[in-house]
């Protein structure tokens, strides 16, 4: 019997809504105690991390030097460095790519099926044009909906190097160095078992792959994904990528899964809270760099949204779930942060991900809750 196909890396499970949330969703769990996000930061203090400034000052410091799995929160930095480019004109935003190339990256079935709702909105908005699409269309499909084939095609246009040098030019001191971990990175085991015996039997394999990967070190494993990455980027017809996929969902299973997702680039959420208070200022990047990254990760306000500003980027993984967010309001009052959790159960990332909504746009936003929160988790310390 096949069995499911496990990968779940980056699946981006749950929908960030904006729109009108602030101004329907009710405050029922008006107590710090009584709010799900807040009873779970308190109570897993080794599971969660967070970080957050309010007007420019620290509000709350939370374990935020921890260094944590990112997922696809990682993107942000992907689209700073396309900002950059762009606004050097080292990149042309507008310019055509196919949707081809672009396939080249996507591996079905993981990344809960962020790429074909992509591809539905860009068809739907009637963006794409013999076939093509523009740059600026691809790094809005990254964030907005999270597209690993997407990410991992800009990870190759824009450089891998140049995109770490932005950690450097952040003084990200503790954020791992990126590779390809958005689509290349899930067939390491295949290419890994590709290698072994096949007179072995199957489970042999799959044990061998496992222990390979859980011992290999991080220099050896961005090697193997490396070579992934360079294979699909010549993978045309899809005959190297086809017959990987259909031979790795018979036995690519959950744990697998975890020992991938322990390779991911981690960072803290000091770091991430620190880029988007930087990117709210609207003072430190230089103005066309500014531009150019709004037209990227800038979420549509409704005419009565209470904000001016909103921008975020989360990522997830079955037991992994991250955010990144600032707003600004009309009043002028600045708000970024940088959550972190990890080793969820299905329960937890259940509760979390539906609350995320209410806590970002409506709980933070209150001083009196933002307050009570503080000194709240500063009993957990």
């Amino acid at each position: 019997m096949r069995k499911r196909f496990w990968i779940a890396v980056f699946a981006f499970i749950f929908t960030f809504q904006f729109g009108s949330a602030y101004a329907t969703e009710s405050l029922a769990a008006s107590l710090v105690e009584d709010d799900p996000i807040a009873k779970f930061l308190m109570e897993n203090p080794d599971r969660a991390s967070v970080y957050l400034i309010r007007n420019g000052n620290k509000v709350i410091d939370y374990h935020s030097d921890r260094a944590m799995t990112l997922a696809s929160t990682s993107k942000l930095i992907i689209a700073l460095e396309f900002a950059k480019q762009a606004a050097q004109g080292r990149i042309k935003s507008l310019k055509k790519v196919s949707l081809d190339d672009l396939a080249l990256f996507y591996v079905p079935g993981t990344d809960g099926g962020a790429h074909e709702a992509w591809l539905q909105d860009i068809q739907a908005r009637q963006v794409v044009q013999n076939g093509k699409v523009s740059l600026q269309e691809v790094a809005k499909g990254m964030i907005k909906f999270s597209s690993n084939a997407n990410s991992e095609y800009l990870l190759m246009h824009l450089g891998i190097d140049n995109v770490n040098d932005n950690l450097d030019d952040l003084n990200f001191t503790k954020h791992q160095k990126f590779f390809p971990t958005f689509a290349s990175i899930v067939l390491v085991p295949y290419s890994l078992m590709s290698s072994l015996d096949s007179q072995l039997p199957l489970e042999t394999r799959v044990d061998l792959v496992k222990t390979q990967i859980s011992t290999m070190s991080q220099k050896n494993f961005i090697s193997e994904a490396n070579k992934v990455f360079k294979r699909l980027q010549k993978d045309k017809d899809g005959s190297y990528k086809a017959p990987i996929i259909a031979d790795l969902t018979e036995w690519y299973d959950s744990e697998l899964d975890d020992l991938i997702v322990a390779r991911l680039p981690k960072a803290t959420t000091k770091e991430y809270a620190t880029l988007m208070n930087k990117i709210n200022s609207r003072s430190y990047l230089p103005n066309k760099v500014q531009k150019e990254l709004d037209a990227i990760i800038e979420k549509p306000l409704d005419p009565d949204s209470p904000f001016t500003h909103i921008g975020a980027k989360g990522g997830s993984t079955a037991k992994v779930l991250t955010m990144s967010f600032y707003s600004t309001d009309k009043d002028g009052n600045k708000l970024e942060m940088a959550v972190f959790t990890n080793q969820l159960t299905k329960e937890e990332f259940k509760q979390l991900s539906q609350n995320l909504n209410t806590f970002l746009l409506k709980r933070l936003q209150d001083p009196a809750f933002l307050a009570d929160l503080t000194q709240y988790l500063q009993k957990n310390r």
